[in-house]
């Protein structure tokens, strides 16, 4: 058995997790980390020298990314993974004199990854386990292996963060070691970024457990929105706090808004750091600010999360074909992994809806909760007498002129009948003969603004266009390799997709 790399590239914070062939070792990017956790911050600060002749980067752990994140200077970069959606992100530093796109900016995270395990002597060629959200689109995929691959690693597999956290050490165990036929487990993985919920189903044949994930789905919904929700909850009480000390020089109007947020997550982090602290206390800029957990329950109520949460659990169960949309008795065990699950609101929430199940995920051991994805991703490459279905519940759709439209089902079923959609071949000659497509969770309406956030770009299928005659009709559909376009007529049916690989995107580094 080879050594392994499991990388859990989270929004906020980065973990690596390396299998020597013995045991697993997180990894110290930091060089100095003295906890079990080895948690480091996902972000880059962009500075020139002295001479204004070299641009220099800052990673995690150095003094100055430090700086630069708390004083929130606008060349500290974070929350990149979230860039990775949107159609073209370009971010500017040094007063607009560099421009880097989100692979870019990526690349070099990854590049700093690869450097500080060299240096600490790991096999950097190792096969590379990625964690990803389950509501990552498949160019989203293709973009983060593509970073890793440009900065030095080999990518081996691809798989979801609540996939890879049942593998863990701290979860999987208690989750297959008293399956004797079947069991329905819940994994409810909530990040900084993302909430990822799967529905899976561990059979027990004859000693060969069998894993599968029978539906998922997802929010782009986290801790940093929930911290965003507690710093708008306290702006007010510190409006006269925050005058003072622009007027005193002490902070900037342009700094204000980072200052209140970092306020704000730290605050959120100490109330949620045990599990019976009601209410925690700190000074900012030396006015006594007290955030108790009732407050913020009343600031998720009042921001309906609950409501989304639930609904997108319902329609879970729904689009299984197994189970309605209020079957959750099915359910044996929830597992609560992620730092957000931290918060007890959810986890009385989840307590609640699941009553008849067993709430795996212990508060009290942070390795349960906060830092299982890594290392499950290489348990689960190590894996060998389990077999695993993992797939993925997007809708498909594409960009006709007027906003995205519906056009295929969920991409974890493959050739329904009747799941076509043709397309204008006027519209494929004013396009280069390109078809821009988009995934969603949710099937949307005929036509809706892809600027939306839960609808997600996802490149381009290239046509071959010399295949065309006027009077053809193109359909897609779903094969076994993923999306693909015909013609159809009286006599025959030709394959017009060039690459068939499920949405081949474009992408570049300049």
């Amino acid at each position: 058995m080879g050594n392994y790399i499991g990388i859990d590239f989270g929004m906020q914070n980065l973990k690596v997790c390396y299998y020597d062939g013995r045991r697993n070792i997180r990894v110290d990017l930091e060089g100095n980390q003295s906890n079990s956790g080895k948690v480091s911050r996902n972000a880059v600060y962009y500075a020139e020298n002295e001479e204004k002749t070299l641009l220099n980067r800052f990673f995690f752990g150095a003094q100055q990314a430090e700086e630069a994140r708390i004083y929130g200077y606008s060349d500290y970069i974070r929350y990149i993974k979230r860039e990775l959606q949107k159609e073209n992100y370009m971010r500017s530093v040094c007063d607009g004199k560099y421009t880097f796109s989100a692979l870019q900016i990526i690349t070099d995270i990854f590049r700093q990854i690869f450097f500080k395990m060299r240096e600490s002597r790991y096999d950097t060629a190792a096969a590379v386990i990625l964690t990803v959200p389950v509501i990552f689109s498949e160019t989203q995929k293709e973009m983060l292996k593509f970073c890793a691959e440009k900065a030095g690693f080999h990518v081996d597999k691809i798989i979801t963060e609540p996939f890879a956290a049942l593998f863990s050490e701290e979860i999987f165990e208690e989750c297959t070691e008293d399956v004797d036929d079947e069991e329905y487990v819940l994994m409810f993985d909530f990040g900084a970024s993302t909430l990822d919920i799967c529905l899976m189903r561990i059979e027990n044949q004859d000693d060969e457990l069998c894993i599968e994930t029978v539906s998922s789905t997802g929010l782009s919904f986290g801790g940093k929105d929930i911290t965003d929700l507690i710093a708008e909850y306290m702006t007010e009480s510190l409006n006269d706090v925050i005058r003072n000390e622009i007027l005193a020089g002490r902070i900037s109007e342009d700094t204000q808004k980072a200052e209140i947020f970092e306020f704000a997550e730290e605050m959120k982090n100490k109330l949620y750091e045990e599990e019976d602290t009601p209410e925690y206390e700190d000074r900012f800029f030396g006015k006594k600010i007290v955030l108790k957990r009732t407050n913020v329950d009343k600031v998720l109520d009042n921001s309906k999360i609950w409501d989304r949460i639930f609904k997108a659990i319902s329609d879970m169960f729904e689009a299984t074909d197994e189970f309605d949309a209020d079957d959750f008795s099915v359910v044996g065990k929830v597992v609560m992994t992620g730092g957000t699950s931290k918060i007890q609101y959810f986890r009385d929430k989840m307590a609640d809806l699941f009553d008849s199940a067993e709430l795996v995920g212990d508060l009290e051991e942070e390795d349960t909760i906060y830092c299982s994805v890594s290392s499950g991703a290489v348990n689960y490459a190590r894996q060998e007498n389990i077999s695993v279905k993992n797939s993925s519940p997007m809708f498909i759709g594409i960009e006709t002129g007027n906003g995205f439209e519906r056009a295929l089902n969920r991409n974890s079923f493959y050739n329904i009948f009747g799941k076509r959609k043709q397309v204008s071949l006027n519209w494929l000659k004013s396009n280069d003969w390109k078809i821009k497509v988009y995934q969603t969770l949710e099937n949307v309406k005929e036509h809706t603004n892809v600027a939306e956030n839960d609808i997600l770009y996802s490149g381009f299928i290239p046509l071959n266009k010399h295949l065309y005659t006027d009077d053809v009709v193109i359909q897609l559909k779903f094969t076994e390799h993923g999306i693909t376009a015909t013609t159809a007529s009286s006599s025959e049916v030709k394959n017009i997709i060039e690459d068939n690989i499920l949405l081949r995107s474009e992408v570049r580094y300049e």
